[in-house]
């Protein structure tokens, strides 16, 4: 029971993590596109976006193998 409730919570920190990213993801993709439109340049903070999106992307591969292992049941 402890293990169900231990996978439970590591998937929403999981979970939280990606939304927390995501949304500083969204305001660089807006950041951007103004630095673009205005002239400036805005390769710096595309390489921070692009590790943003990296970093979801393996959260979300974690999550996934995180429900996986949950699907399976704990081990006996």
């Amino acid at each position: 029971m402890a293990a169900d409730r231990r996978q439970q919570r590591k998937a929403e920190n999981l979970d939280i993590l990606i939304g927390f990213l995501g949304f500083f993801a969204i305001a660089l993709v807006v950041v951007i596109i103004a630095m673009e439109v205005s002239g400036q340049n805005a390769a710096l903070w595309s390489i921070i976006l692009l590790g943003v999106v990296l970093a979801i992307w393996r959260l979300f591969r974690a999550r996934q193998k995180n429900n996986t292992k949950e699907a399976r049941g704990p081990r006996r």
